[in-house]
């Protein structure tokens, strides 16, 4: 059986190191964010609140001890599955239990806050001129010490249209993770665009439903990357596997509203 690890491959090989998370939260807590630790095992880091310039949400950033790269997150539809996932970003990330995995894989991310179906990133993010105004405020806030950090962008659900526009906008990310998150043409265009231009890793993981799936099944053959290959066991589910040098696709072998939210814990 072929064994998966999760840790994003786009991480090996990276320079860049924020050592402790006292400097990024101190500049934070400036920044009138309020930042409390934590720890989950035996993984101390940083859990921030606030708001930054360019984005009138509130931001959640979770910093661990020594980071390697900076995420950011937009997290989907809210489909009133889990009850805890509706009531604010804190609870998102305990339901789909996060931490423990942004801790250790040393990952600083930054959680933007959308109101309903994504409302607020589809009517503030929407250009080049918006998204440059979002990442200033993210850098300003923490006084620069991310901003020459490698740059992952992941999207759940409704969320993939906001990393769509970020890409059409001209950014280039060093990896792109999208669960469940492509649901137009358009999208997939762009996905394709950045992917086939560039030298950033493309990690699709999915359902195997709806619009989500049959758009990664058709990126994956304009892309004419070749059939899957495998099959592993994620946290006791099934998923197809497709794995190459820039680029993972894990399909898990269920589709419904709950594998739509699962599908994050599991592959995140």
């Amino acid at each position: 059986m072929l064994k998966i690890t999760l840790f994003m491959t786009f991480l090996l090989g990276l320079s860049g190191t924020v050592s402790g998370t006292s400097l990024v939260r101190t500049a934070l807590s400036l920044q009138s964010f309020k930042c409390s630790s934590k720890t989950t095992g035996s993984c101390q880091y940083s859990e921030c609140t606030g708001k930054v310039s360019g984005y009138s949400r509130e931001v959640l950033i979770l910093v661990p001890e020594n980071a390697t790269s900076l995420r950011v997150h937009f997290h989907g539809h809210k489909l009133y599955i889990y009850p805890e996932y509706d009531k604010n970003l804190k609870s998102m990330v305990k339901a789909f239990n996060l931490a423990p995995l942004i801790c250790s894989r040393g990952e600083v991310v930054v959680f933007p806050e959308s109101t309903g179906k994504c409302v607020d990133y589809d009517k503030e993010l929407t250009d080049g001129k918006s998204f440059k105004a979002f990442f200033d405020g993210i850098h300003e806030a923490s006084r620069s010490h991310l901003k020459d950090l490698p740059l992952h962008v992941s999207a759940h659900s409704g969320g993939g249209r906001t990393v769509a526009r970020m890409l059409k906008a001209g950014y280039d990310p060093k990896a792109v993770t999208l669960f469940d998150a492509i649901y137009a043409d358009f999208q997939r265009i762009e996905i394709k665009n950045w992917y086939t231009s560039g030298t950033g890793e493309l990690n699709l993981f999915n359902t195997a439903w709806g619009e989500p799936s049959k758009h990664a099944q058709k990126l994956i053959e304009e892309l004419t990357l070749s059939p899957l290959a495998s099959t592993t066991k994620i946290k006791g589910q099934t998923y197809k596997v497709k794995k190459g040098t820039k680029f993972h696709f894990l399909e898990r072998n269920e589709g419904s509203g709950k594998a739509h939210m699962n599908v994050l814990t599991e592959t995140w």
